[in-house]
């Protein structure tokens, strides 16, 4: 194997080049700044000239050997005269990209082959390891960007916290009114709806994201089902869509949708054509154009995790929600959880992980127990607050969740009741408050923006 600590000369040339470049032409950093950080950079000297560069940049201040030099002037003993040197002999400052990308690309490299020499020394220490979680953890490493170069005691100053925040993605609205008086949808976050079986968690699900497409056309959303085939919740979305109503029976009605799917010669009555003419375009063009994909495999927790990488390298800032239908049904192989809380906990924080590694948005259903009591001052009456220890199994889930809404069905089938249990960067509901009140059209399976519950307490 070709040793890679030794540098290759094209490679230290391209270094040179790149921050020469950029000291001659600082709009030139705008072309390679979403190509290169400093730690790609072999040459330590030149890691802390780029960071001095950025520095100034990122304040508005022209970046040359001058500045940089004042920049640097108490914080590093980097000699002033191979500052000087570095705008000698550039090749080509348009070029400046392939540069990059040949720093880049050695980069890449030098960390691959240091990385699976590391496995290859634990695989020595312990025959026994997991292999899959050996893979799994050498990917992480790779996906995190991580090197050897950056010891995680360089720096990490002001403009790197602002350079942050400019990337940040802005939390997504819900589409319900109540709900984004409260919360946003944000990256690199789990939100957790948590209901009973059979209160509407996944059709809360598959309402949000069908509102989020509308909204937000360039985003691209992933709903994991560990429930129900994809031709189910497919149809369910195209009810939704559509809007329209067969049999007022909100179960005969789902069965006239699948006669009409069926059956070709299925003859649509006349006031619901727009309709389905409506939801059938519409719901068409959202799995056509991969805006909405559903995936129905039920993989396991490290096949999720490489779902996800693979979904957000696809989409990059396009990259919208990953719904999955539900936690606690996502299968782990690691035979050596004791026990079912452990198992979901390793879940959960793979999941969190993934999401802040990604910068993906995480919403994903949890169920209550069955015999989980609400709590609260309503006392029963209306939609009680039910607290987030509830979460069956919750340890865990409670703690990774950025967000927590409970979901709560009335007897009837015609309202829900949502409580936001936890936010941390938001407000919450408490014991005693009336909850956001959705309708709900059972026959086309839609959840709307409510009117009073009659049995609540007044506001």
């Amino acid at each position: 194997m070709r040793d890679y600590r030794e540098t290759p000369d094209h490679v230290k040339e391209a270094e040179r080049a790149v921050i020469g470049t950029i000291l001659l032409e600082n709009y030139h950093y705008q072309d390679i700044e979403n190509i290169i950080t400093a730690e790609c950079f072999s040459d330590h000297r030149l890691r802390g000239i780029y960071r001095a560069i950025q520095s100034l940049i990122l304040k508005g201040e022209p970046a040359d050997i001058i500045t940089v030099k004042a920049e640097l002037q108490g914080r590093t003993n980097i000699d002033p005269i191979f500052i000087e040197g570095l705008t000698d002999d550039i090749p080509m400052t348009q070029n400046i990209k392939a540069y990059a990308q040949i720093i880049q690309d050695y980069h890449r490299r030098y960390d691959l082959a240091e990385q699976a020499e590391n496995m290859l020394q634990r695989i020595d220490q312990d025959p026994n390891i997991d292999p899959d979680k050996l893979i799994q953890n050498f990917i992480d490493h790779l996906e995190d960007g991580a090197t050897v170069h950056d010891d995680g005691l360089e720096p990490w100053t002001f403009e790197d916290m602002v350079q942050e925040f400019r990337k940040t993605r802005e939390g997504l609205k819900t589409g319900i009114s109540g709900l984004d008086k409260k919360v946003r949808i944000k990256p690199g976050a789990i939100t957790i709806i948590a209901g009973r079986p059979g209160e509407g968690k996944t059709t809360l699900l598959y309402n949000i994201m069908l509102r989020m497409a509308k909204e937000n056309p360039k985003l691209h959303f992933l709903f994991m089902s560990y429930e129900e085939a994809k031709k189910k919740l497919a149809k369910k979305m195209l009810i939704n869509l559509s809007g329209i109503v067969l049999s007022k029976d909100p179960g005969n009605n789902q069965e006239e949708f699948e006669n009409m799917l069926r059956n070709p010669g299925y003859t649509i009555p006349e006031d619901s054509m727009a309709g389905w003419l409506s939801g059938t375009e519409d719901l068409s063009d959202l799995l056509k154009s991969g805006r909405v994909t559903i995936n129905d495999r039920q993989p396991d927790i490290m096949s999720l995790v490489r779902i996800l990488r693979g979904f957000s390298r696809r989409y990059g800032e396009n990259a919208g929600p990953v719904f999955i239908d539900y936690v606690q049904q996502i299968p782990n192989r690691d035979k050596a959880a004791s026990t079912r809380q452990v198992i979901i906990q390793d879940i959960s924080n793979q999941i969190k992980k993934a999401a802040i590694r990604l910068d993906l948005p995480i919403v994903m259903a949890a169920q209550l127990n069955r015999e989980a009591q609400p709590t609260g001052k309503n006392g029963g009456e209306g939609f009680p607050y039910i607290s987030m220890s509830r979460v069956r199994e919750s340890g865990d889930i409670e703690q990774d969740a950025n967000t927590i809404i409970t979901i709560q069905m009335s007897p009837d089938k015609r309202t829900v009741g949502l409580h936001v249990v936890k936010n941390r960067e938001g407000e919450t509901s408490v014991p005693g408050e009336n909850p956001i009140y959705l309708d709900y059209d059972a026959p086309v399976l839609r959840m709307e923006d409510g009117r009073v519950y009659p049995g609540r307490i007044d506001r």
